[in-house]
C-alpha cells in the first residue's frame, strides 16, 4: 500500500502497517439495515428481471430499472408500489414508451399492462398513478414516474405509519390531493399548487413540503471544518492519515470485509423540497446515468457523485463544485438545478455513496474515491452527528468495498485509486 496526500485536505499523515484480515464492526441502529432484514432487502431485488428490462430500455432515454422501492413494508391492499421491481422513468411520455418496449419483448412475455391514472376508470391503491405490468410466468413490475415516486416516498411516512393521531378520513382526502397535484406536474401543468395540510385539519409535518429541522450545525463551512477534523482514517491497517493508495491484497480484504448493512436516506425531510427545486429550476433527471463499461469510457474529467444500490449497480451525476456553482448563478441570475445522491436511488437504501474523480489523457481514469454522502453517513439534520461521526466515518469508509466489486463485476479497472473518506 502507498500513501499519498489528498490535494483536498492538508494534515499529518502517519502509515501504520497493513493488516489483511479485518472488519468494520459497527453495532446496528435504526439508521442501518442489516442482519435478517438486509438478507430480505436484497432477496426481493429479482436481479434477473432488472437485467432483462435493463436489456429492453437500453435505448429508452429517462427510463431506467430499479430494485423494490421498499419491499419490508407489510404487505397490504395499499403498498401496491413497494413491493415490485419498479422501471422509473422522468415523465409520462417516457413511462408510455417504456411499457410498450416492455411489451415488444418476445423473451418475457406480457400477460397484462394496467394503467392507474384516471380514478374515473379505476381509483388506483394508495393513490399511485403507475403502470403495473404482469408477466405470463408470475412476476410483476411497476412503470412509474418521478413525481409518482416522490408520492409513494412521501406515502410511506404518513398514510403507512399507525404513530399518526390524525382524522383518516381527512388524511385520505389530502393523500388524493397531494396524488393529483403530482399527476397535475406529470401532464406539463408547472404552476399546479401544492395541497397544503393545515387546511385540510391535519398537522404541519403530514404537509407533502414539511418543513425540514434545522441544520445541527450552524453554516455551511463550519460543517465542512467539522468533517474534516475527523477526515483522518483510523481502521486495522492504517491511522493516522488522509487517504492511500492500496495493494491487491488490502483492495481484496476491503471488498471482502465490505459490511452487509443497507442506509436509508438521513435527511428524508429534506427529500421533497430538494426535487421541487430541481425541477423547478429546470433540472432534468437523465442526467442521472447507470455505471455501465461502454458509458464510463465517454466520461469526462472531473468529479461525480455516486451510490451503489441494493442490487449492486452504481448510479451517478456530475457533480458541480459549489464556487462553480456560485459563479454560474451569478453570471445568469438564475439558480442552477443541483441533483443529489438522494435522487440516485430515490427512496431506496443504498450499499455506499461518495464521489468518484477522473482523469483523462486518451481514456478516462478512476484515480480517487470517497465515502462522503451528506444524505446517507453525514447528515446535517441528524442529530447524532456531533456523537457518532468518529465511529462511523470509518465504517463508512469500508462500505466502498462495494463500489469495487461493482466495478470489477463491470470490467472498470481502477489501478492506483487515491481512497479517503472525505
Amino acid at each position: 500500500m502507498s500513501i499519498r496526500y489528498s490535494r483536498r485536505l492538508v494534515l499529518p499523515t502517519l502509515l501504520l502497517a497493513v493488516s489483511i484480515s479485518f472488519g468494520f464492526g459497527i453495532p446496528a441502529t435504526s439508521e442501518t439495515i442489516t442482519g435478517t432484514r438486509f438478507e430480505q432487502y436484497t432477496q426481493w431485488q429479482n436481479l434477473p428481471l432488472q437485467e432483462y428490462l435493463r436489456v429492453i430500455l437500453a435505448d429508452e432515454e429517462g427510463a431506467v430499472a430499479l430494485g423494490p422501492l421498499d419491499p419490508l413494508i407489510a404487505t397490504k391492499p395499499h403498498s401496491f408500489g413497494y413491493h415490485e421491481v419498479r422501471v422509473l422513468c422522468a415523465d409520462l411520455e417516457a413511462a408510455r414508451n417504456a411499457v410498450e418496449l416492455i411489451k415488444a419483448g418476445d423473451s418475457l412475455p406480457v400477460h397484462r399492462v394496467f394503467w392507474y391514472q384516471d380514478k374515473v376508470s379505476e381509483p388506483p391503491p394508495n393513490g399511485l398513478r403507475a403502470a403495473l405490468v404482469t408477466f405470463e410466468n408470475g412476476p410483476s413490475i411497476v412503470v412509474t414516474t418521478i413525481n409518482q415516486m416522490r408520492f409513494l416516498v412521501w406515502a410511506r411516512e404518513t398514510l403507512m405509519e399507525s404513530r399518526l393521531q390524525v382524522d383518516p378520513e381527512a388524511l385520505r382526502e389530502y393523500a388524493r390531493a397531494v396524488s393529483d397535484y403530482l399527476f397535475a406536474l406529470d401532464k406539463g401543468f408547472d404552476e399546479a399548487s401544492a395541497p397544503i395540510a393545515t387546511e385540510y385539519n391535519l398537522p404541519e409535518e403530514v404537509d407533502f413540503y414539511a418543513r425540514p429541522p434545522d441544520y445541527v450545525i450552524e453554516g455551511y463551512q463550519n460543517y465542512k471544518d467539522f468533517l474534516g477534523v475527523h477526515a483522518p482514517i483510523h481502521t486495522d491497517y492504517a491511522t493516522g492519515i488522509l487517504s492511500f493508495v492500496p495493494g491487491d491484497s488490502l483492495l481484496q480484504a476491503i471488498k471482502a470485509g465490505a459490511p452487509e448493512a443497507l442506509f436509508p436516506n438521513k435527511e428524508a425531510p429534506m427529500f421533497q423540497e430538494e426535487y421541487r427545486k430541481f425541477l423547478e429550476r429546470g433540472g432534468d433527471v437523465r442526467t442521472l446515468k447507470t455505471l455501465t463499461r461502454e458509458g464510463f469510457d465517454t466520461l469526462q474529467a472531473g468529479e461525480y457523485f455516486f451510490a451503489v444500490g441494493a442490487n449492486g449497480t452504481v448510479r451517478f451525476g456530475r457533480e458541480l463544485l459549489r464556487d462553480e456553482v456560485e459563479r454560474i448563478e451569478q453570471e445568469t441570475g438564475r439558480k442552477v438545478p443541483r441533483a443529489n445522491h438522494a435522487f440516485l436511488f430515490p427512496g431506496e437504501a443504498i450499499l455506499t455513496a461518495g464521489a468518484f474523480f477522473i482523469a483523462r489523457d486518451t481514456v478516462p481514469r478512476i484515480v480517487e474515491v470517497n465515502a462522503q454522502s451528506g444524505h446517507y453517513f453525514y447528515s446535517n439534520v441528524s442529530a447524532t452527528i456531533r456523537d457518532d461521526i468518529a465511529v462511523r466515518s470509518d465504517y463508512y469508509l469500508g462500505t466502498l468495498g462495494h463500489f469495487f466489486i461493482a466495478l470489477d463485476s463491470l470490467g472498470i479497472p481502477y489501478d492506483g485509486v487515491l481512497i479517503s473518506k472525505m
